[in-house]
């Protein structure tokens, strides 16, 4: 039995096509909004000392900024980090009476 060439005339259709830039571009959209989210982390982390609550306030717009970028990426570990951000630094403002 002899082997034959591919037929490629019988596939109907165009071939997809492999889009590297679409897939690096959602890639480094998951890796800004977890930079975003590490370092809003470590400022809402200095926020829930004493006397250092206006921290969380500076925290909840980087937060709110990587959230944002996370909603487009393709995995979700940014937008949960900066969700978790983004609740304990209200609720740490919210104890607080949005200053101490």
């Amino acid at each position: 039995m002899a082997w034959s060439k591919p037929n490629f005339a019988a596939i109907k259709g165009k071939p997809k096509t492999f889009r590297v830039g679409k897939i690096l571009k959602i890639i480094q959209m998951n890796i800004l909004s977890k930079l975003i989210g590490i370092i809003a982390f470590v400022i809402m982390l200095l926020g829930l000392m004493p006397l250092l609550g206006l921290l969380n306030l500076i925290a909840l717009p980087i937060a709110i900024l990587g959230l944002i970028i996370g909603i487009f990426a393709k995995n979700n570990g940014g937008l949960i980090l900066n969700s978790f951000v983004i609740i304990v630094a209200i609720m740490r403002l919210f104890v607080g009476g949005g200053v101490f």
